[in-house]
C-alpha cells in the first residue's frame, strides 16, 4: 500500500463514519476503493490485519448479496470443504448502506460475492 494523503471529500465520510464509534474512538485511517461490474464477484476471503479489528463499507452502485462463509477447516475428514458446503447466509447490501463488520463477523468469518447476473 502506497500512504497518500485521504482528498477532503473523503475524509469527511472517514469522519462521519468513526463518529459512529465504530473505530473506538479513532479515526479510519485508511480507503480501499473497488468497483465491481454486474456479474461479477469475489472469492471468499478475510480482509487481513491491516483493517484489523473492524472493516467498513460503503456501498455506491448498485445492491448485492454479500455471502458469509466457515474457513476452510484444517481437519482431514471425509466431506470435501467446498465453497457450497461452508456457504452460511447473504446480506442484502443496498445502495448508500453502510455495512460494519467487525468482532466474529470479521474475526471468524469469510465474506464474498457469488457472481451472479441476477440476485434470487
Amino acid at each position: 500500500m502506497l500512504a497518500e494523503k485521504i482528498p477532503d471529500w473523503l475524509q469527511t465520510y472517514c469522519e462521519k463514519i468513526s463518529s459512529l464509534g465504530a473505530f473506538s474512538g479513532k479515526t479510519a485511517n485508511h480507503v480501499l476503493v473497488n468497483e465491481y461490474k454486474q456479474g461479477e464477484g469475489i472469492m471468499p476471503h478475510e480482509d487481513g490485519p491491516l483493517y484489523h479489528p473492524t472493516v467498513t463499507t460503503i456501498s455506491l452502485g448498485s445492491h448485492t448479496l454479500l455471502d458469509f462463509y466457515t474457513p476452510v477447516s484444517s481437519r482431514e475428514d471425509d466431506a470435501p470443504q467446498t465453497e457450497e458446503s461452508r456457504f452460511l447466509f447473504s446480506l442484502l447490501v443496498k445502495p448508500r448502506s453502510l455495512l460494519i463488520l467487525q468482532e466474529d463477523m470479521y474475526q471468524h468469518l469469510l465474506h464474498g460475492i457469488r457472481p451472479r447476473d441476477r440476485t434470487r
